[in-house]
């Protein structure tokens, strides 16, 4: 029975100077062939598909990306939910953008899913300067936790979370990632889940999916916690560990 490592994209997401990048990939790779791993995003595929190195995008068993909306595996779309949002939902953040004296975004902001919106208050043709503009500001004046707290209260059927540093994701309520776990873990016997993440970092909210795989999996004690390859690389060496303790007490 192998493990299932439900895992946050941006423990895996390395920066073009990171100094052990092939020996990070190879690591992650070799864990594979151990563990399902499957990565979690918030943002959309083609998002996914530009930040993470092929070899990782491809090894992995799948990756949930649009706050929970798309499985792909291998480049492919293998699920999907779709849902319907208030058609004023979206009028409301852009007054809200404009009362709040919000940066205007540059662009294009709005990201449809089939079961989420994902609203970039920066825009999507907004330079890395003026994002990073956005999120200093947005560190003041509290933008976006602001327009998440408003939504959440005018929407009592949706639930918006934080990503990034510029964007917000919206879905249905009990939405979201549990839904794709759910699918997933009808595909795989006995599945034994385990959850890596640091949501108060990367702004995504898995409170529900870490309820739902406490209750139905009984993964109280699996939540585990990375944020950056450094931190994944050692959690994946202390995993191969416990994996080989267990199987030399079998064999004893």
């Amino acid at each position: 029975m192998k493990p299932v490592l439900l895992m946050n994209i941006n423990g895996v997401v390395l920066s073009e100077t990171y100094a052990d990048r092939r020996a990070f990939v190879q690591q992650f790779l070799d864990a594979g062939k151990k563990h399902h791993i499957l990565l979690l995003s918030g943002m959309s595929y083609d998002h996914v598909y530009h930040v993470l190195p092929e070899p990782i995008r491809k090894g992995v068993t799948g990756i949930i990306s649009g706050s929970g909306s798309e499985l792909w595996r291998k480049d492919n779309i293998i699920w999907q939910q779709d849902a319907t949002f208030p058609k004023t939902l979206t009028s409301f953040v852009d007054r809200f953008i404009h009362a709040a004296r919000a940066p205007t975004p540059k662009g294009g902001w709005i990201t449809p899913h089939s079961a989420s919106l994902s609203f970039n208050l920066a825009g999507h043709m907004a330079s890395r300067q003026m994002r990073h503009l956005f999120s200093y500001y947005d560190g003041i004046y509290h933008y976006r936790d602001r327009l998440r707290r408003a939504i959440n209260t005018t929407y009592s059927d949706l639930e918006a979370t934080l990503a990034g540093y510029t964007s917000i994701n919206v879905v249905p309520k009990f939405g979201g990632f549990t839904q794709a776990v759910k699918f997933i873990a009808n595909k795989i016997e006995r599945p034994n889940f385990a959850l890596v993440s640091n949501s108060h970092k990367d702004g995504m909210h898995l409170s529900s999916l870490a309820n739902y795989l406490r209750v139905e999996h009984n993964a109280g004690g699996q939540i585990l916690s990375s944020s950056c390859p450094d931190e994944t690389a050692a959690l994946l060496g202390r995993l191969e560990q416990r994996i080989a303790d267990y199987q030399h007490f079998e064999s004893a």
